[in-house]
């Protein structure tokens, strides 16, 4: 009986579906894998010139790995190529519920394209369905849901998911990185900006990697953690601003957890000793809150360590000048 379970369990875990960590300097990978076309670029069913050619744009360049002469001109020339259909419309992947067996290059906002709103979890309807596009701006941006790859090309504008397309089509020559880039200029003259998209900024392999980070410019308790590389630039102008005086209890601490920066709970402790050997974090003790962390040591970070009974408590060397805990 024990080793049939164990038989069991290890065809479980070898048959599991897997995912490798792409980002887009990996492109055309996965949607070409060992020289063979591997995914469906999708059109919304009504669909525009402009996002039709900007689809061949992108068919253009994957099928120069499959030994392409020449690029193809129309959607019939690239089903010709490769013996199937590369493209296909909203409502066929939808009915053949295609979303989560292929890779997807989704063409078109969501305010178009169903599939493009259902990648990036956004609603089809106006002005929800524009969140985060900006006019004048393209985006291609690569998710990875249902143990599948997809990338969305996609602009405020049909002129800006061209502009997106054409950066897909010679991706080669703007040497892309990350997860999200941002497409700005004209078609002859294309500029790309890597965005760091939220799960970047979350992103971690080691708690040292994780520190709390807010733009207020007044002390907030207990904000978001975040990978320290892609800490945002506020470019806070706090002049004039008064702060309400309070007291902040900080009851979490920045760890990665699951790659992902994460607020955990501080323990409680019972004593002061106890407290002091749970560096560099500290704990909840006898009402009193006390965070130890070197980003905050004489007061040049934004936010000084807290302690429940005195906020302006300044971290030297792990503990408070007056030695309260």
């Amino acid at each position: 009986m024990v080793k049939r379970l164990l038989v069991l369990l290890i065809l479980i875990i070898a048959l599991a579906p897997f995912t490798l960590a792409y980002d887009l300097s990996d492109f055309p990978e996965p949607f070409v894998f060992e020289g063979r076309y591997n995914s469906f670029i999708v059109l919304a069913d009504r669909y525009s010139a402009k996002d039709y050619f900007a689809a061949i744009d992108v068919f253009n360049i994957l099928s120069k790995f499959e030994n392409a002469t020449k690029p193809c001109q129309s959607w019939v020339e690239c089903e010709r190529r490769i013996g199937s259909s590369p493209m296909k419309l909203v409502t066929e992947i939808d009915s053949r519920d295609l979303l989560k067996d292929k890779n997807i290059i989704s063409i078109g906002g969501p305010c178009a394209n169903k599939i493009t709103a259902q990648i990036m979890d956004l609603p089809t309807t106006w002005p929800e369905c524009a969140n985060g596009f900006e006019e004048g701006k393209g985006r291609i941006i690569l998710y990875n849901k249902w143990n599948k790859f997809q990338i969305i090309v996609a602009g405020f504008s049909q002129d800006n998911t061209r502009m997106a397309a054409k950066v897909i089509e010679s991706y080669s020559g703007f040497n892309p990185t990350g997860k999200e880039l941002q497409v700005t200029g004209t078609m002859i003259n294309l500029s790309v900006k890597r965005v760091i998209t939220e799960e970047e900024k979350k992103y971690c392999e080691k708690d040292d990697d994780c520190v709390f980070y807010s733009c207020s410019c007044c002390p907030v308790c207990n904000p978001p953690p975040l990978n320290k590389r892609y800490l945002p630039d506020c470019n806070k102008n706090c002049s004039g601003i008064a702060c309400i005086q309070s007291v902040c209890v900080l009851t979490t601490y920045p760890k990665c957890v699951n790659k992902s920066c994460t607020s955990v709970s501080l323990k409680y402790c019972e004593n002061t000793n106890e407290c002091l050997s749970s560096k560099p974090w500290g704990c909840i003790s006898k009402g009193l809150c006390k965070i130890f962390n070197d980003q905050y040591k004489n007061g040049k970070s934004d936010y000084p360590c807290y302690e429940v009974r005195n906020e302006t408590c300044q971290c030297i060397n792990n503990e408070c000048p007056n030695e309260q805990i």
